[in-house]
């Protein structure tokens, strides 16, 4: 193709058609997710009493050792010629973690994302010019092979 304009000035006077597309995709996700489990077990307060009778020569009183955590409280005494021991057990929430405890499958369908594409067709254009100038040639060789079968004597002439 001849021209004597750049392809920049060519674009600019015949811009590439242009369509747009959509193109849809259907996206599934299927997963299945282990979790661990966090487990309150509650204990209720509980009170326990426990006498035992020891052998002391005498009646004699000692003050009540005490001890105490977070879980309990426990008190030990003697008394009148007997131990005695209380044990108070505070009212708790033990947490535990049970690993894998739930199973959660998860199962998404997104049904169509679509997407907008723009794709370009270039179009070969043919200026008028060179059309003209195509059936002209072609007209110029048909008449010329006519002449030359004219003369060849294949295509009769009226006059003989």
């Amino acid at each position: 193709m001849v021209s004597c304009v750049t392809q920049k000035k060519c674009v600019q006077k015949f811009p590439p058609q242009t369509i747009t597309e959509v193109v849809e995709k259907l996206i599934v996700r299927d997963s299945i997710v282990f979790k661990d489990r966090i487990v309150e077990i509650k204990i209720p307060a509980d009170t326990v009493y426990v006498e035992k009778v020891v052998e002391i020569p005498s009646n004699i009183y000692i003050a009540p050792i005490t001890t105490e955590n977070d879980y309990a409280r426990a008190s030990a005494w003697v008394e009148k010629s007997k131990i005695k021991l209380m044990l108070f057990q505070k009212e708790q929430v033990i947490q535990t973690i049970i690993e894998n405890a739930e199973k959660e499958a998860y199962y998404w369908k997104e049904k169509y994302e679509k997407e907008k594409q723009v794709v370009t067709v270039t179009e070969k254009y043919i200026p008028k010019v060179y059309k003209l100038a195509l059936g002209m040639w072609v007209f110029i060789i048909i008449v010329g092979v006519m002449y030359y079968l004219y003369k060849l004597g294949i295509i009769p002439s009226k006059n003989r």
